[in-house]
């Protein structure tokens, strides 16, 4: 399977490069999908460089078949998680699969058939991230 090139904010990755160095009880296939996210990633420094990309912090519609149901979520960091308020850690299953992908992409799922057809409908910036904050 070809995946696709998918685009992060440069602090973003910097972050999530020491977080996953500290995870132990992450199951493997999301540490793979993250590593490979991160190692294959073309870098911006600015959210205008990321216009309809997931970064952390988005608000994110999507659509996961065959039941297609659409769930809206903001992508955020495990420390921040809620999933009942709809904030989906980056270490999720879901979380990991939207990250770096451009509204109305299907995305990359790595070992996580279970998500297969996953797509991105939608991308809204968080406030802080239009105001430049630090988007945790």
């Amino acid at each position: 399977m070809k995946l696709k090139r998918i685009v992060l904010l440069r602090r973003d990755s910097e972050r999530l490069g020491t977080l996953l160095l500290e995870q132990t009880d992450v199951p493997a296939a999301i540490i793979q999908l993250l590593d490979d996210k991160l190692s294959r990633a073309k870098l911006v420094d600015s959210h205008d460089e990321a216009a309809n990309i997931v970064t952390m912090g988005s608000v994110v519609v999507v659509r996961r078949p065959p039941q297609s149901r659409v769930r809206q979520l903001r992508l955020v960091y495990p420390d921040d998680a809620a999933p009942t308020q709809g904030s989906v850690s980056v270490l999720s299953p879901l979380g990991v699969c939207v990250l770096g992908h451009l509204e109305g992409e299907v995305c990359d799922v790595g070992d996580m058939d279970f998500l297969d057809g996953t797509s991105v409908e939608s991308v809204n910036r968080a406030p802080l991230a239009r105001a430049g904050g630090d988007n945790r």
